[in-house]
């Protein structure tokens, strides 16, 4: 089993934090043990997104496409709304 937290870090609240599309969402969830999971810290500046995967269907999930290109659509949102964010598994 893997679990994989997407950690965002925004300069401010007028910011959004990067949120993956329906589809994206629909995926991790037909793929992850559990549904995706969301939280955000009590000064509503780091957001944290995870997921648990089976060590299978994490090299299944990212193999498709969409989730591909949605690992370019984050990276692209976040530098362009100077998001900082980390990916943690274990």
């Amino acid at each position: 089993m893997i679990t994989r937290k997407l950690i965002q870090q925004r300069p401010n609240t007028s910011v959004d934090f990067y949120t993956p599309s329906d589809e994206v969402i629909n995926l991790i969830n037909e793929y992850a043990e559990s549904d995706l999971q969301s939280t955000v810290s009590d000064d509503n500046l780091v957001k944290t997104i995870s997921y648990t995967l089976s060590n299978e269907n994490y090299t299944s999930l990212g193999n498709i496409d969409t989730v591909i290109n949605a690992k370019q659509d984050r990276l692209d949102y976040c530098n362009t709304n100077l998001i900082s964010f980390n990916i943690v598994e274990s």
